[in-house]
């Protein structure tokens, strides 16, 4: 990812939203983890926009939506200062439920700023 400006080019590599990603999900405690062994974080530059989307399995017994929340606006509150100058998309998936039993999967949550 780069961002252009008076200054000069400034690259931004993925790497860097894949921690921010990682300290997101760090902040619900446990409750979401990154799924394992899968590249679980996609990021790419459409025309006007940045998309970012990314996996994880959830913890049985915690709420979805206030989890999924409270990393979604983690996320937006560290991009937004990086002023990138286009529209942001974050997707979060919950491809599966750490339980004995047959859940919901692939439920999505998603922010656009």
């Amino acid at each position: 990812m780069e961002k252009k400006n008076e200054l000069g080019t400034l690259k931004v590599a993925e790497y860097a939203f894949e921690k921010l990603v990682k300290d997101a999900v760090d902040l619900t405690e446990g409750v979401e983890t990154i799924a394992p062994g899968r590249n679980s974080i996609s990021i790419r530059e459409e025309e006007r926009e940045l998309v970012i989307e990314f996996s994880v399995i959830h913890r049985f017994g915690a709420s979805m939506y206030f989890a999924s929340q409270a990393v979604l606006s983690y996320l937006e509150e560290n991009l937004k200062s990086l002023k990138l100058g286009r529209v942001i998309k974050i997707t979060m998936r919950i491809t599966g439920i750490r339980t004995k039993k047959v859940t919901k999967q692939n439920v999505e949550y998603s922010v656009e700023f």
